[in-house]
């Protein structure tokens, strides 16, 4: 699994991949509630790999303004 293979939060969500707390802001999103963008690092995800993966999640949300 690589940085850009992480799932957002507009995806189809499972708790044992995910998380309770991420499925559940996934399936609040999937309602039309307004919920932040989001990446995931599935449980799943090697721990050598977390570096990238955090570095692609910086990459692809920008911090908030204002």
């Amino acid at each position: 699994m690589t940085a850009t293979d992480l799932p957002c939060l507009d995806q189809d969500l499972h708790t044992a991949t995910a998380g309770v707390k991420a499925t559940t802001l996934a399936r609040l999103a999937a309602a039309g509630l307004p919920v932040p963008a989001g990446i995931v690092i599935p449980v799943d995800h090697p721990d050598e790999c977390l570096p990238a993966a955090v570095a692609e999640i910086l990459a692809r949300c920008p911090a908030p303004t204002g």
